[in-house]
């Protein structure tokens, strides 16, 4: 327990100076964080680093982008949804403002 109140005690001190342990702290950090190689699709491991940044790309462009759903899918998913404004507080809603 000792080491551990130390540690923090240390890290608390010391972390914004310009010190020996900031760096070897940020430099484990970085090597901590970095992605060195990926499987893609095919199983194949990339190692370049361009490479690993086109697997990334591929892999997130994939899952965000937008396909079209078909008119009749679109058309039964907004049917599912129930109204929140009736027609009766619609028709109040448009009228002509008046003071």
């Amino acid at each position: 327990m000792m080491w551990q109140q130390r540690s923090k005690m240390h890290w608390l001190y010391d972390r914004d100076r310009s010190t020996k342990f900031f760096h070897a702290t940020a430099t484990s950090r970085k090597k901590y964080n970095t992605i060195r190689w990926i499987k893609d699709v095919g199983g194949n491991w990339r190692e370049d680093p361009e490479r690993v940044q086109e697997v990334l790309l591929d892999y997130f462009c994939n899952i965000f982008a937008s396909s079209s759903p078909s008119d009749q899918l679109l058309e039964e998913i907004l049917n599912t949804v129930r109204p929140k404004v009736t027609a009766d507080m619609n028709d109040a809603l448009i009228q002509p403002f008046t003071e």
